[in-house]
């Protein structure tokens, strides 16, 4: 059975470490660089560090994003990690409106300092519990505790709470930590540094890549 995940190398990403990680869960990981090879992956990881306008100047610059929106159309499994979960969305709200990938309908705006009268921690740094429904948390050991590493100041707000599929509570406010709809998976949070949980998530990609 081929588990060979593609890693999408566009600049703004920890690729190594994703890449040991999947590995680590049973898969081989093929690094995509250039436009020609995109053109042909069943899968892809699309991960994220830096900003939003960044990473979609980026994209473009290495002339891959009408091939990722082919990609979407044909209903590839694409996976986006932190601020590559980010960018599938509408628009991004950092260093003004910019336009994403557009494969999840909804915007990234920045986490609300304000919290009760006090001001909320931003960067969000550090570890949460996540929340979702018994449905989506059979993919977790029922032993683990679901806390996984989070570092980030801007929060997905999905148009549709269906694509939500999982949360965390941060100062009293719900913040989209996972999400799913159709072929697309991502996470706010960093699988490959969440330990046992985090690589939970990735495995449970390697099977949506089988499923669909």
């Amino acid at each position: 059975m081929n588990n060979e995940i593609n890693i999408l190398d566009y600049g703004a990403g920890n690729i190594l470490s994703i890449s040991r990680a999947f590995e680590y869960c049973g898969a081989t990981t093929n690094i995509i660089t250039n436009n020609e090879d995109l053109k042909n992956v069943k899968n892809l990881v699309i991960p994220g560090v830096g900003s939003f306008p960044n990473a979609m100047k980026l994209i473009k610059s290495k002339n891959f994003f009408s091939t990722l929106i082919d990609l979407n159309k044909i209903k590839t499994p694409i996976m986006g990690i932190c601020l590559g979960m980010q960018i599938l969305f509408d628009f991004g709200e950092e260093f003004g409106i910019n336009k994403g990938l557009g494969f999840i309908e909804g915007s990234v705006v920045k986490i609300p300092i304000e919290f009760n009268g006090s001001t909320r921690k931003i960067p969000n740094i550090g570890w949460d519990k996540l929340d979702f429904s018994e449905t989506k948390l059979n993919f977790i050991e029922k032993k683990l505790i679901p806390n996984v590493y989070f570092v980030h100041s801007y929060m997905a707000i999905p148009s549709y709470k269906k694509d939500i599929f999982a949360s965390i509570n941060y100062d009293g406010l719900d913040v989209v930590a996972a999400v799913e709809k159709d072929n697309l998976f991502g996470c706010q949070f960093h699988p490959e540094k969440s330990g046992n949980v985090g690589l939970c998530f990735l495995k449970y990609f390697i099977n949506k890549t089988k499923n669909l």
